[in-house]
């Protein structure tokens, strides 16, 4: 685990990502997704950066967002539609000042294997 680095494993190559910075955590609600873990996420920089795994760091989004500790929750939905890496999943990481110990799984999806890299 490197600090400042969040990654995420999708089923697909392109997929809707939507990013929610906010002061308190979200709703504890789990229905509407596959998957969701939390983790831990050092910004000291204030400036956030999203793109895929083979663009290069420079061509990626970035969001200026407070300097600081934040606790990151991602949300993977419509896993089982993804077939030879394309479908309609989807993804919301939920970010909000704090800190954890760690990664850790809150709602296993059942295909979790699926999408193992070697």
């Amino acid at each position: 685990m490197n600090p400042g680095i969040l990654g995420v494993t999708t089923g697909s190559y392109q997929v809707p990502v939507l990013l929610q910075v906010d002061t308190a955590a979200p709703s504890d609600d789990f229905a509407a997704w596959d998957h969701v873990v939390e983790a831990d996420l050092a910004l000291p920089s204030g400036k956030l950066i999203v793109c895929g795994c083979t663009q290069p760091r420079e061509e990626g989004l970035q969001v200026p967002i407070p300097p600081g500790r934040y606790i990151a929750r991602v949300c993977y939905g419509k896993l089982d539609s993804v077939v030879d890496e394309q479908g309609d999943d989807h993804y919301t990481v939920f970010l909000w000042p704090g800190t954890r110990s760690g990664a850790e799984v809150l709602k296993r999806w059942p295909g979790a294997a699926k999408f193992a890299r070697p």
